[in-house]
């Protein structure tokens, strides 16, 4: 080989280096949540506890896969078992689901750290259940539930999304959730309301 195919090579196998071992600037996540706090990761988050109950199976639907969900409420278990997620992601049966002790959604700080998660997904109300994960070193992703609107559930979407990497899945999945709320509100728009 000449000195200039050397050359090339040697340049490739440092862009293959470099270029699969560095995280590029574009991975770094930057989103608020729900509390307006600033969530910075080097990545989209790889370990997730989820304590809110649809976000389980909301995070497993998004990225398509059950690789990231690390724990989940008891009774997120319970939905995957009893619904149809369990034929789609099998896995998600073997997420842990001792995350939660005592009132509904009281973080099992134990169980959680020993988890070694990279975000813990937790509803903002009452603070004390944010305040108990976030004192333990824990980064939280504070969402809310209420008041249940619309423009709660897509934001609390686009946070999720964010966080693991999956911005436009979500986006794309909004867009057709608001066209086909738009083609429903237009079906019904001469119904009487009676």
């Amino acid at each position: 080989m000449n000195k200039l195919g050397l050359l090339l090579l040697a340049g490739w196998l440092v862009v293959l280096v470099v270029g699969t071992s560095a995280h590029p600037a574009w991975t770094q996540i930057r989103v608020d949540d729900q509390r307006g706090r600033r969530i910075e990761l080097p990545k989209p988050a790889e370990r997730i506890v989820t304590i809110p109950m649809p976000m389980a199976a909301v995070t497993i639907a998004l990225d398509g896969s059950a690789r990231r969900v690390v724990g989940m409420h008891p009774a997120s278990r319970q939905s995957i078992q009893e619904g149809f997620l369990r034929r789609i992601f099998p896995e998600a049966l073997s997420i842990q689901a001792d995350v939660t002790r005592g009132g509904m959604f009281t973080p099992n700080l134990e169980s959680i750290l020993a988890l070694r998660p990279d975000v813990v997904v937790q509803w903002t109300e009452p603070p004390d259940l944010i305040r108990a994960l976030e004192g333990a070193g824990l980064t939280v992703v504070g969402l809310i539930n209420s008041p249940p609107t619309q423009e709660i559930h897509e934001r609390n979407l686009a946070i999720v999304g964010e966080i693991i990497g999956q911005r436009e899945r979500v986006a794309q999945l909004l867009r057709a959730q608001q066209e086909m709320r738009r083609q429903i509100e237009a079906a019904v728009a001469g119904i009487p309301e009676s």
